[in-house]
């Protein structure tokens, strides 16, 4: 059908009539209805067939850059999620071999009784490691972060990805804090409060608005944390604020 498409565009071009053409093609051996076919696809061209001249690719403003936290982070998501859980199972154990042991008189069977104690609470201990362990991965392996052109953006979560943008004109302040976790590891948390946050450095709570980078190297928080603070006054100047 093409063919005859061509043709017929030749033909016309040629100032050829339409009647003159379809007498061609009928002696040429073709249909009169695959030539009417034709006709009414030349003089009716598709318009999805002409040319649309490419549209200029915009970067949305959420599409930054986004960093990975350091390998040593993955430490801070381990020790993080699996430390309450050693502290109250250590407390319950205790609590249950107290009244157990305080129930004999026989210390040979109070011996008994501890090592049994002991190994089980190793069990759950190691229980615990492996569980915590794949977890910390998962979490390290989907969080990270970048700067984009309206503020800070934070990727994280395992099941569902929840992805925050701190608007820079919203940041108050930008404070790098280091616990006894961070301190051993060697690496620092940039807490980011927003005129949304409450709570304490040490104690940070983030419940109304802010973020937080849980495990930055000191040299990429410092410089993470002078760049927060000159867009946010920049972006509040621009705003008029």
């Amino acid at each position: 059908m093409q063919q005859v498409e061509d043709f017929i565009k030749k033909q016309l071009n040629s100032n050829v009539s339409k009647e003159d053409i379809e007498t061609s093609l009928l002696s040429a051996g073709w249909s009169k209805a695959d030539i009417e076919k034709a006709f009414e696809s030349v003089e009716s061209p598709n318009k999805d067939s002409v040319p649309v001249p490419p549209k200029a690719e915009t970067q949305l403003p959420l599409n930054a850059e986004m960093k990975k936290l350091p390998k040593k982070a993955y430490w801070i998501f381990f020790i993080s999620s699996a430390w309450r859980w050693v502290i109250y199972i250590t407390i319950i154990f205790t609590i249950l071999f107290i009244s157990t042991f305080s129930a004999y008189q026989n210390l040979n069977r109070a011996r008994h009784i501890l090592e049994g104690f002991i190994i089980i609470l190793i069990i759950i201990y190691i229980f615990i490691a492996i569980v915590y362990l794949i977890i910390a991965k998962l979490k390290y392996d989907n969080y990270s972060y970048g700067l984009s052109d309206i503020g800070l953006r934070i990727q994280r979560g395992i099941i569902s990805r929840n992805i925050t943008t701190i608007p820079y004109e919203r940041i108050q302040s930008a404070d790098i804090y280091r616990d006894i976790f961070h301190r051993i590891i060697g690496l620092s948390m940039l807490i980011v409060q927003t005129a949304g946050t409450y709570g304490s450095v040490g104690g940070f709570r983030s419940g109304l608005g802010g973020g937080r980078l849980i495990g930055l190297t000191t040299q990429d928080a410092e410089s993470l944390q002078t760049e927060l603070l000159t867009r946010s006054k920049q972006s509040s100047s621009n705003s008029g604020i």
